[in-house]
């Protein structure tokens, strides 16, 4: 499925979103150590608003400067505590600037 076609249908916009919602839901719980949770609540604290952890690569074009040092201070935190998982989340920031 397109980016454009998901970002135009409001209706298949909301579904991935609670599909996402789930999901992040169901690996929180599964892993309750995850960094992901505090990474997001750090990004809304700097003022970046959004529903689902994937969507914090669309600010990254424009917020860069201010989203990378976060993204590579979670990283480093999951490569130190062995995250495997996580560390590709975090890394994969590091190459989003055209996402």
């Amino acid at each position: 499925m397109s980016k454009s076609l998901i970002n135009n249908n409001q209706s298949i916009s909301e579904d991935l979103v609670i599909k996402v919602k789930k999901q992040e839901t169901e690996y929180y719980q599964k892993y309750p150590d995850s960094l992901i949770p505090k990474y997001v609540k750090e990004l809304h604290e700097l003022g970046f608003v959004f529903e689902i952890s994937s969507q914090a690569y669309n600010f990254m074009p424009k917020h860069r400067k201010s989203i990378l040092p976060v993204a590579i201070n979670y990283y480093q935190m999951a490569r130190d505590s062995g995250k495997e998982n996580e560390q590709n989340y975090f890394l994969s920031f590091f190459g989003s600037e055209n996402q």
